[in-house]
């Protein structure tokens, strides 16, 4: 991605969460973070309470759920058309940012 794509992304983002604040329905970090709880409780059920346990189980729920989703993301956009990965950048910023929440 150049700069000057960059550029136009930020201020197309902080536009639209101006404009549109949060989505009230179906948010999907909302959603993430729900996906995200359940995968922690589900790693820690019936786990001993040692640090480097804790510590492992943390990485592999990181792994198994952060990972994936922008790594997804990434290329998914990466192989649309320049108007089209401008307007996904610019979504997925204002779906980050919550100014208005």
């Amino acid at each position: 991605m150049t700069a000057p794509t960059l550029l136009l992304i930020l201020p197309i983002g902080l536009l639209l969460d101006r404009l549109l604040g949060e989505p009230r329905r179906w948010h999907p970090l909302v959603g993430f973070g729900r996906i995200a709880g359940a995968l922690e409780r589900g790693l820690r059920r019936g786990a001993p309470g040692a640090a480097v346990g804790n510590r492992l189980r943390g990485s592999l729920a990181w792994a198994l759920l952060v990972l994936p989703l922008p790594l997804a993301c990434a290329w998914l956009l990466s192989q649309l058309a320049w108007p089209a990965a401008l307007a996904g950048h610019a979504l997925l910023l204002w779906f980050a940012l919550g100014g208005r929440s």
